[in-house]
């Protein structure tokens, strides 16, 4: 970060538990103290309520676990390079993600969503639309990133490589905010599947990461697996945009949840 406070454990590639006070107090704090400003107790009760939706369906979960490292494993692997990127989906591979899912779980997943996709969201999609809304989210989340990739970009790769690599950064961060809204859309604004989903993009990272570490994947394969993210969460953003006709399940947030998570304060 531009402070020097290390955000990634190394040789772990885990995050750094210096970083955990600044996303506590930035996002989840922010998200309760404006919900308590603008809706009361009754409103941040509510928001507290969302962590524990989970009657949505099973293949939401399935998606918000799975769907986004299978798509990331699958594209690599038709990469240049990736042809060994499926044994990232051998037995004795598959062994060591949940402790690299469950590493990023009480980082970004857990304290970052009450104010991206709790407080946030809402009222993006209810003022813009969930196109324009959802745009403005992807770009305030990027941007959220910007201490920790920015700085280190360049000490590692110079000025214009880590300004590249920034903004491919932000163009995949925005892609995926698309995706975020679709699936919040259809859980009934779900912080629980927020949650999910965010850790199985984060502890995939660590989990690629630690398969090249241990020789299980060649580095060719798992730079093909983490390019495979970049172009398939584009590509499925795109779809999802063109098949809902940029609605995004927005109708059925409407009906099922947005009156009572924008609902204003009821007394004290």
């Amino acid at each position: 970060m531009a402070l020097r406070i290390p955000t990634i454990v190394e040789p772990d590639y885990v995050p750094s538990l210096w970083i955990l006070p600044g996303i506590v107090l930035g996002t989840t704090g922010a998200a309760l103290l404006m919900t308590r400003i603008t809706q009361g107790p009754a409103g941040v009760r509510r928001l507290l309520k969302r962590y524990a939706i989970w009657r949505v369906g099973p293949r939401w979960f399935l998606f918000a676990v799975a769907g986004l490292p299978v798509l990331k494993v699958l594209v690599g692997a038709l990469l240049p390079g990736g042809d060994a990127a499926l044994r990232a989906f051998l037995p004795g591979s598959l062994a060591l993600y949940p402790a690299a899912y469950l590493s990023h779980l009480i980082f970004g997943p857990l304290w970052e969503e009450a104010a991206w996709r709790g407080f946030a969201l809402p009222r993006l999609q209810h003022r813009h639309g969930p196109l324009l809304g959802t745009l403005a989210l992807g770009v305030l989340w990027a941007f959220w990133h910007l201490p920790v990739y920015l700085p280190s970009g360049i000490r590692q790769g110079g000025l214009s490589a880590g300004l590249a690599g920034f903004g491919q950064f932000v163009l995949v961060a925005v892609a995926m905010t698309f995706i975020f809204t679709w699936l919040f859309n259809h859980t009934k604004g779900s912080l629980l599947l927020m949650i999910l989903l965010h850790a199985s993009i984060d502890g995939t990272a660590t989990y690629i990461h630690t398969l090249a570490a241990e020789g299980v994947l060649p580095a060719s394969a798992a730079a093909a697996i983490e390019q495979g993210l970049v172009i398939g969460v584009i590509v499925l953003a795109l779809l999802l945009i063109a098949t809902t006709r940029g609605r995004l399940g927005y109708r059925r947030y409407r009906a099922e949840a947005e009156s009572e998570d924008l609902n204003p304060a009821e007394g004290g």
